[in-house]
């Protein structure tokens, strides 16, 4: 068998084992990249909902007012005051990659995701909403940064078998045909279209 490698050569692999010799390194390196990558967003997850739920308990508490109508740099300013971070900064301190966002820009829309929080959503029943999905994406974190990639394409595969074996064995359900109820105006129907 011919086929091309990872650098796009041209290789002869004499079984399929081979095969999969070559695969298994690169796939290895790909799961620990989608890991970090999967870590990072959790992290970015967390503290803007932890932000997000810190800001919906001061506007109920009165700790931060929503009238007298502000302009939105005055608004952005009060919030950084107050230690809420910016979408941006949080964005940075988690994975710092290209250029760091400039004081101005970070007034400007680094708090949308605070600004733009919907009226219902002042309430303490979405606050403990928040902080419910903050614990579960909490705990998600900790199973990832636990688990090594090698764990995490098992259980992929794991996952991958499961779903291979539920189309290849169906259960009874869903191999007998269901039987139609009884049309009661069946016969009628028929006696009808004779007469026609």
């Amino acid at each position: 068998m011919h086929l091309l490698d990872a650098n796009n050569q041209l290789m002869k692999y004499d079984t399929p084992e081979q095969i999969l010799e070559d695969f298994y390194h690169i796939r290895l390196e790909l799961y620990k990249q989608r890991r970090s990558a999967r870590i990072r967003e959790l992290k970015i997850a967390l503290l803007l909902l932890e932000n997000t739920a810190k800001y919906i308990g001061k506007v109920c508490k009165g700790e931060i007012l929503m009238f007298p109508l502000k302009e939105n740099d005055e608004r952005c300013a009060e919030l950084k005051e107050k230690g809420f971070q910016s979408s941006q900064s949080i964005a940075w301190m988690v994975h710092p990659v290209g250029r760091k966002v400039t004081k101005k820009e970070e007034l400007r829309t680094g708090y949308d995701y605070l600004l733009s929080t919907p009226v219902e959503s002042f309430s303490y029943e979405k606050m403990k909403g928040l902080e419910q999905e903050r614990d579960e994406k909490n705990n998600e974190f900790r199973e990832l940064t636990n688990a090594s990639p090698k764990s995490l394409w098992l259980k992929d595969l794991d996952a991958l078998i499961r779903q291979l074996d539920a189309e290849k064995y169906p259960s009874a359900e869903k191999r007998a045909p269901a039987k139609r109820a009884p049309d009661a105006a069946g016969p009628q129907r028929a006696n009808k279209k004779s007469c026609m």
